[in-house]
């Protein structure tokens, strides 16, 4: 990838994903129900959105996504449930209004992006079982690793949360030589709540966060 190449989404992880804050370390893991920490069905979440870049090229961005319920959808033959997002004061290439798909398994939580027929992207967010310090790599390939570093509260705007999940995700490319680096903070009953990834390379560093700052569910 050149400089000129670069452009602020690609800092992004999304949406999905979500996430790195005030945690406490726990290690009691033995009872861990990963689909405590699937995204509500009913809820209505905002998150503040901020990626700033310096060196090769420079941007500061901020603005909010909004996310809200939509309607179940089947794909490639498999049952997604579907969140609308919707972009509010971000650059143009952000789409005004997205959907973001997910599927609950015994094996863990997936996420997907749909963009055509052709380009639909799953990936694992969180496997099952799970425990402090497990390492595992998606069926995407795309994370050299992804590792479990804690459970405990966090706290956001939109309120203190027990049992989160820590995730560190990281990612080494070799040409040009570039690192990047993802921690993503689930809530049980709440889902994701922060991620912040970071790029790094020659002459270049950029950092994106998406925190939770509203939620309200419905009946």
């Amino acid at each position: 990838m050149r400089y000129k190449e670069l452009n602020p989404r690609y800092a992004q992880y999304t949406l999905g994903a979500l996430m790195y804050g005030l945690v406490m370390h726990n290690a009691a893991t033995d009872t861990l129900d990963v689909l405590e920490y699937a995204e509500p069905q009913n809820a209505y979440k905002v998150y503040q959105y901020k990626s700033t870049a310096s060196g090769a090229q420079d941007w500061e961005i901020n603005g909010r996504l909004l996310e809200s319920p939509s309607e179940p959808e089947t794909i490639n033959n498999t049952d997604y449930r579907t969140r609308l997002q919707k972009s509010e004061n971000l650059p143009e290439y952000f789409p005004e209004e997205s959907k973001v798909y997910y599927r609950e398994q015994n094996d863990g939580l997936f996420t997907a992006y749909y963009e055509d027929a052709e380009r639909f992207s799953e990936y694992l967010q969180i496997p099952s079982p799970l425990s402090v310090g497990m390492t595992w790599q998606g069926p995407s390939g795309y994370w050299d690793s992804e590792t479990l570093e804690s459970i405990g509260a966090f706290e956001s705007p939109a309120g203190r949360f027990e049992r989160c999940l820590t995730i560190r995700r990281s990612k080494t490319i070799q040409d040009p030589p570039q690192k990047l680096t993802s921690i993503s903070v689930h809530c049980p009953q709440v889902g994701g709540v922060q991620s912040l990834t970071e790029h790094r390379m020659d002459g270049f560093q950029s950092s994106t966060e998406t925190l939770l700052v509203e939620i309200e569910s419905s009946s």
